[in-house]
């Protein structure tokens, strides 16, 4: 077990706040996606967003179970496990959301490329509307389990990327 936490500064938040950055741009591009619908971006593009999907779970999920389950475990309350708890269950479905639309997107790559508009627009906006919502709780529950452990520099810096958001 590692030694508790007794402060928090921003360059070990940094990580956090650049992966959140580039999930919300992610989103954006999978929203502009939705949008066009039924119209579909160029071959580059989808295969760029099904690379970024698939791997989406793998690097992102992994990192953030430790950096929350070592918060939780500076403070060993039944609120923090329960936050890590939450955070573990939207991880969960949002990588169902995200291999489910990397399967769609991949179907999509074929030579006809024909798409059902309705279906596909649902499953774009379940993923980047939930993962939206999994980084605004995420930093809400930085601000929470970090508390006064947080430098000030650390705390604006989670701000800062909370209102962004």
């Amino acid at each position: 077990m590692r030694a508790p936490w007794h402060i928090i500064d921003e360059h070990e938040v940094v990580w956090l706040i650049a992966d959140h950055s580039t999930q919300r741009q992610l989103c954006t591009m999978l929203e502009g996606i939705a949008d066009d619908l039924p119209n579909l971006p160029p071959q580059d593009a989808i295969d760029f967003v099904e690379q970024e999907l698939s791997a989406y779970s793998q690097r992102h999920y992994t990192l953030e179970a430790k950096f929350f389950g070592r918060l939780a475990d500076n403070s060993k309350s039944p609120t923090s496990e329960q936050i890590v708890k939450v955070i573990a269950q939207n991880h969960a479905i949002d990588a169902i959301h995200a291999d489910d639309l990397a399967v769609e997107l991949q179907r999509l790559s074929g030579a006809s490329r024909a798409c059902e508009p309705g279906q596909l627009a649902y499953m774009l906006r379940c993923f980047f509307d939930g993962c939206r919502r999994a980084i605004a709780f995420e930093e809400l529950a930085l601000l929470k389990l970090g508390g006064n452990r947080l430098t000030p520099a650390a705390r604006q810096a989670v701000l800062r990327s909370l209102q962004a958001g």
